[in-house]
Formats: structure tokens, C-alpha cells, sequence
């Protein structure tokens, strides 16, 4: 099971529906276009149609069909391909399949979101050694959202005996997001979480600590630099709990559209 300490990282590294409306709602861009076309990737949408993301060696091309609608992408790294994603329309959602640079079927992902573009289910399959016979559940997240479009509940399970657990997020006036995150099996709250977004939904600040009292043991503060579309080139994570100055990890992307 992940530690929740690096699972919110991650929540607040993939999605922005948490702290503001659907990355499918109406709004107005950082170049000025209202309701923006997005990029399904992984589990986020990226606004705008998304050519290529490149960063450091590593590059990732999207291939569309001739309606301009995302049907996967391939990976490389070094220059090399090594890995191929394919994206198979359910409906209600996207199945997601991955290829190694063989063509054999290494994982699948299925997604599931509503009319908002918000993500509300998420399984992930894998084979599981030693059965590399069928794919097997690994991970779901269900998600739920409140009347206002932003992220109320999750529940997600590992498939590995590990009891689930329960997350509830309620808003502050301020932006502020709490995370309530309760052990199934007791009901027990494990950890409180509270972040702050920036305009763009993103998390700038985000703390942890145990229910009562307790002081925050963990901390930290994410800054970014966006592109003219609103998606951030460059992130930086700085660990403000650990009292090293120098704890920052800087993450640098390129990205290209299809329209440049």
C-alpha cells in the first residue's frame, strides 16, 4: 500500500479537480479561449490538444485519429521507443492498454469520468509474478464530487490484503481543502491533510499531520511556471518540514500542440 504521505504528493502532482471546477468546465484559459479542448493523459487532462511532452531524455508523442480525438501515445526514452499506449473508447470512459516495445500487452487502465471531465473511476490491472497469464485488479479509486463540481470523496482499494480506506475533502472559504482519511475496516482517521490551489487548481501548499493535537510532520510547497495554455513546464517541490534548504526537487517539461 502506498504511504499516504507520497500518495498525496502524487494527487496533487496528476489531478486538479480537487480544489477547483472540472477541467471540462466552462472557464477562460491563460490564452484567453473559452472552453478549451483537452488531452486525456494517464489520469489528467491537459488543456489544449497535446502533441508531445518532453522531458530530459525521456519524450511522449500522442496520436490522434482524424477527428482530432486522442487515440494513445508512445514512449521513448533516449531516443528509442519503449512503450506504446492504446486508448479504446468505452462509452463513459477510456480503456487504456500498454505495450512494451515488443507489442505484448503489459497493463491496463480503465477510466471512467462524467460530463464534466471529472475522473470518477479508475481500475488498474497488471500481471502480477508469478501469473503472467491474466491481468489482474491491482487498484481502484472511486471518486465522487460535490454540487459545486469539486472532489467530495475518494475510496481506494488495494488489491494486496491491504484494508481501504476512505478519504473525505471539505472546501474552506478561503480555498483551503481538508483530507479526512479513514481506515475502513475501523473508521479510525489516519492522517488530516490540508493544501491551497492557485488559480489553475494546482496545489501550492500542502500539510499533514496525525488527528488531536499533534504538530504537522509534514509539509511542503509546490511552485510552477505555466505555458500559454496553462499547463506547467516547470514544478518545483520544496520539503519545508525537513529543514534542509535543500530538499527541492525541480521537475522541467516541454510541451508541444498540435496546433503550433
Amino acid at each position: 500500500m502506498k504511504h499516504l504521505t507520497s500518495a498525496i504528493i502524487v494527487a496533487a502532482m496528476l489531478t486538479f479537480v480537487s480544489c477547483t471546477k472540472g477541467a471540462g468546465a466552462e472557464e477562460t484559459s491563460a490564452s484567453g479561449n473559452a472552453k478549451e479542448e483537452l488531452t486525456l493523459c494517464g489520469n489528467v487532462f491537459l488543456r489544449g490538444k497535446v502533441r508531445s511532452i518532453v522531458e530530459d531524455d525521456d519524450s511522449m508523442a500522442f496520436v490522434y485519429n482524424s477527428n482530432r480525438h486522442v487515440v494513445g501515445f508512445v514512449s521513448f526514452a533516449g531516443g528509442k521507443q519503449t512503450s506504446e499506449c492504446k486508448y479504446y473508447s468505452t462509452g463513459n470512459g477510456v480503456s487504456q492498454h500498454y505495450f512494451d516495445s515488443n507489442g505484448k500487452v503489459t497493463a491496463r487502465d480503465d477510466i471512467e469520468y462524467n460530463e464534466n471531465n471529472d475522473i470518477t473511476l479508475c481500475e488498474y490491472r497488471e500481471y502480477i509474478y508469478p501469473d503472467t497469464t491474466a491481468m489482474q485488479l491491482t487498484e481502484l479509486v472511486f471518486n465522487s464530487y460535490d454540487k459545486e463540481n469539486r472532489l467530495e470523496s475518494t475510496f481506494e482499494y488495494f488489491c494486496d490484503g491491504i484494508p481501504s480506506y476512505f478519504s473525505r475533502y471539505t472546501y474552506d472559504t478561503d480555498g483551503t481543502a481538508t483530507r479526512h482519511c479513514y481506515i475502513a475496516s475501523s473508521g479510525h482517521i489516519y492522517s488530516v491533510a490540508k493544501s491551497r490551489c492557485d488559480s489553475l487548481g494546482n496545489i501550492v501548499e500542502m500539510s499533514e499531520n496525525m488527528p488531536g493535537d499533534s504538530p504537522e510532520w509534514y509539509s511542503t510547497a509546490i511552485e510552477y511556471k505555466y505555458d500559454s495554455r496553462g499547463n506547467w513546464v516547470e514544478r518545483k517541490v520544496i520539503d519545508c518540514s525537513s529543514g534542509n534548504a535543500d530538499a527541492v526537487k525541480v521537475r522541467k517539461r516541454k510541451i508541444y500542440y498540435l496546433d503550433e
